[in-house]
């Protein structure tokens, strides 16, 4: 149950640390910075955003590199995102702890993402990848997704020709695949950019594939610095609450997301948003974070091998008092 406003914020700063407990009592002055426009919008077409009891301020959706920018300079409190940003916001030096969690019924029905290959290659499938060039963003879910597939098949990125290229643009990936400069590239199935690929260059041999690995996990991301102070934890508890119920709420009103978020806010027909939140699935919000951390984890050590960096801790990654079926906060 989302606790109420109660009392006043004052000047002075309550700190404290992540084994203490989350009080329930959420000063109406307490301010969030938060980015996640998605949810943003489910929870202002569902009404969820009446039972917060303090201030939030939504920052309009950002690059994951600007995501984590903004962390650092402390204009962020919280976001959205993939456990590949929590990994690659570690090894860069922020204080990241994942405080929610949303993943999908039948994920694997369900893919984020499909590998587009470029007209001139000699890959049909995923069976053809050894020897081939696949483009993959540095740090970015694409990237763990990459790496995921590649040990399915058995393979390692030494079996393949990696080509290190960022997302500046949407139409990056497009581009390269068109020109044939790789192979391979993921295509961000929720953006459309897949549908663009094939729009513009399936009559010219443009083609896909699916990765077949789960690629479904949905976080809330927040700054460790945030969750020790007592005011703005109490304040992200609540917000996680609430946050969790949009989720649901997506999953019982999908019309009315597409139409108002999909199609309003990211401008996309409704008949195409309609079709785009039908791919979503159906969401779940663990109650459990245990087998979810488990599979993190083998992310994490993948991303980490890959890009030759520390191995991390999953368990360090995450604030488990904001686990739903954590014991009640006091």
């Amino acid at each position: 149950m989302v606790a109420t406003a109660a009392g006043c914020g004052g000047d002075d700063t309550a700190t404290g640390s992540e084994t203490d407990p989350i009080s329930n009592d959420v000063s109406s002055e307490t301010v969030l910075k938060i980015s996640d426009t998605g949810t943003q919008a489910a929870m202002e077409l569902s009404g969820l955003d009446k039972k917060l009891g303090f201030k939030i301020e939504w920052v309009a959706g950002l690059p994951g590199d600007q995501l984590i920018q903004a962390v650092r300079g402390g204009s962020l409190d919280a976001f959205a995102g993939t456990d590949s940003m929590v990994y690659t916001g570690t090894w860069g030096g922020l204080d990241l702890r994942t405080v929610a969690l949303r993943e999908t019924v039948d994920p694997l029905d369900h893919p984020q993402s499909a590998f587009g290959i470029s007209p001139g290659s000699n890959v049909t499938g995923p069976e053809d990848l050894k020897g081939a060039s696949i483009a993959y963003p540095p740090g970015a879910q694409p990237s763990v997704t990459i790496l995921l597939l590649l040990d399915k098949l058995g393979l390692s990125p030494d079996d393949v020709e990696m080509v290190e290229m960022p997302t500046t643009t949407p139409d990056v990936y497009l581009r390269a695949l068109a020109n044939d400069q790789v192979d391979v590239a993921p295509l961000n199935l929720n953006r459309g950019h897949l549908q663009q690929y094939l729009a513009q260059y399936g009559d010219k041999g443009g083609s896909y594939f699916q990765p077949g690995v789960r690629e479904d996990a949905y976080m809330l991301i927040a700054n460790g610095e945030v969750l020790r102070d007592s005011e703005k934890a109490a304040a992200m508890k609540q917000f996680t609450e609430v946050w969790q119920e949009a989720q649901l709420w997506i999953n019982e009103n999908p019309k009315e997301f597409a139409a108002g978020y999909y199609s309003k806010v990211l401008g996309l027909p409704v008949p195409a948003a309609e079709e785009l939140v039908e791919n979503l699935g159906t969401f779940d919000v663990p109650k459990d974070w245990s087998e979810s951390m488990k599979r993190f984890q083998v992310n994490a050590d993948l991303l980490a091998e890959f890009q030759d960096m520390e191995e991390l801790d999953v368990n360090d990654l995450f604030d488990r008092r904001f686990e739903p079926d954590a014991p009640e906060a006091s």
